[in-house]
């Protein structure tokens, strides 16, 4: 997936969580802080294309350096969301703070989940003890019968990937969260 759909889903989620767990997320500030938190958060596995500046026979041997490889894994998702609650300001150990952490991990898994969905490689969901790569086998930029943008596929491949995303990933996301605010609110 797109680095513009992980960050919409992280926005589209951080907006949804401050309408939907006000004890959770009841900062003062606007619902902008939690959209920029969840978005970084979102994008945060992506981090492992720094490890290209490292010279390759440094990392050589090892498929956990490479893309995809440990940042994508259940372990990584843990580290990465509970690490973002001292950030926000609430302790690990408090129960606000589990709660904080479980909801960043599955913001995390959620790019797993996307980049699983992609028709690449895979992702090292067992990394450390595992290099072996989980996909969905399914490929969504391809799989869709969107027949009326084909003919622009060629020319406009990013464009037509990021369009596909959006309106398969990132709109039922918002769609889902608006409803489920508006059942809240008692609409």
């Amino acid at each position: 997936m797109t680095t513009i759909t992980h960050t919409g889903v992280g926005v589209v989620l951080g907006w949804g969580a401050g309408a939907l767990m006000p004890e959770l997320f009841d900062d003062s500030s606007s619902k902008l802080h939690w959209m920029f938190i969840f978005a970084v958060l979102s994008n945060i596995p992506d981090g492992d294309l720094l490890l290209h500046l490292i010279p390759r026979r440094w990392r050589q041997g090892s498929p956990l350096w490479e893309y995809r490889g440990i940042t994508h894994s259940i372990l990584a998702v843990l580290l990465f969301g509970y690490s973002f609650v001292p950030i926000c300001g609430e302790s690990v150990c408090s129960v606000k703070g589990l709660q904080m952490g479980g909801i960043f991990s599955l913001v995390v898994a959620l790019h797993l989940l996307c980049d699983s969905l992609d028709g690449s490689s895979g992702v090292s969901l067992f990394a450390p003890w595992s290099s072996r790569k989980v996909t969905t086998g399914y490929k969504l930029n391809e799989d869709l019968p969107l027949d009326v943008l084909s003919s622009a596929r060629g020319r406009m491949q990013f464009g037509y990937g990021v369009f596909v995303e959006t309106l398969c990933v990132t709109l039922p996301i918002f769609v889902l969260m608006a409803c489920a605010g508006a059942a809240r609110a008692g609409f």
